[in-house]
């Protein structure tokens, strides 16, 4: 992250900043599939075999709070400067500062991986799933189901993020603010879902949680594609914004808790890893 945050403070000041972005974007999913993964596992192992849900939905609602929160002030910020380079310098130094805390304040989970083989008694004889396996994470028709289901999901999370923002700026003429507080509606809806459904997923199994998550999403969709084919029309944007992110949050802990049902401690974190690399595919 130190190098990435040199990387692009140094292409402002040279003669290819598009480069700079594409590094920029290379550090940021790298520095996401290691830290996020990692978490989202940690929690698995302290919350145990009840919890699986649960974790995913703390550990993604607590990344996509404070996307919310800064989401605002973001748009605020990129509206400084020749080329948002403010709010560029402010964010990343923000991430670094937060990772720095993060990365000394981290401890080992062990300990909970021993006591949970203790009780399972099993996970030791466990088969490991070959490396094509691991590497494809379609060792079986869940997680292959999953892995759709998680591209599924996050083709919407970037229509709002990506394609939306577009239009709102391009088409509806949008103010930067006005555009983050959108953002941030959605992202809000998003965390509350991911807690909700983290919870009734781990009481209740994730098959109905499921299918509320994608009905959720296909009826905000569908309202997005409305709203963009007739014009600005801010309570069908509103409501757009937030069906699909309740849809998405309620959909992300229930495929995580979903795509490790009946793998044992030993091979969690990469069939856990490869549905990541397959859901953020999109």
């Amino acid at each position: 992250m130190v190098l990435f945050f040199a990387s692009g403070t140094l292409g402002h000041s040279q003669s290819s900043p598009l480069l700079m972005l594409h590094l920029a974007n290379i550090f940021l999913g790298v520095h996401q599939g290691l830290s996020w993964g990692v978490n989202i596992v940690c929690l698995m192992d302290v919350l145990g075999p009840r919890g699986r849900g649960l974790a995913s939905g703390l550990s993604n609602a607590a990344g996509y709070a404070s996307s919310a929160l800064v989401a605002p002030a973001a748009g605020f910020l990129m509206g400084i400067g020749r080329d948002g380079e403010v709010g560029i310098i402010c964010l990343m130094g923000a991430a670094v500062v937060s990772g720095l805390v993060v990365a000394k304040q981290t401890s080992e989970t062990r300990h909970w991986l021993i006591f949970e083989r203790s009780l399972a008694n099993k996970s030791a004889t466990e088969k490991e799933p070959s490396v094509v396996a691991t590497l494809v994470g379609c060792s079986g028709e869940l997680q292959a189901i999953c892995a759709i289901g998680g591209l599924t999901v996050n083709a919407a999370t970037g229509l709002v993020w990506g394609a939306l923002v577009i239009w709102c700026k391009v088409e509806a003429s949008m103010s930067d603010f006005a555009i983050g507080c959108v953002e941030a509606l959605h992202t809000a809806c998003k965390v509350v879902a991911m807690v909700v459904a983290g919870y009734m997923c781990d009481l209740k199994g994730p098959r109905n949680l499921l299918i509320f998550a994608f009905t959720i999403l296909f009826i905000g969709l569908g309202l997005l594609s409305f709203q963009v084919t007739s014009g600005l029309i801010w309570p069908v944007l509103l409501m757009a914004a937030m069906l699909i992110g309740t849809g998405v949050g309620a959909a992300f802990p229930s495929l995580a808790a979903a795509v490790i049902l009946g793998v044992g401690e030993q091979n969690r974190a990469s069939v856990y890893g490869a549905y990541r690399m397959w859901r953020d595919r999109s």
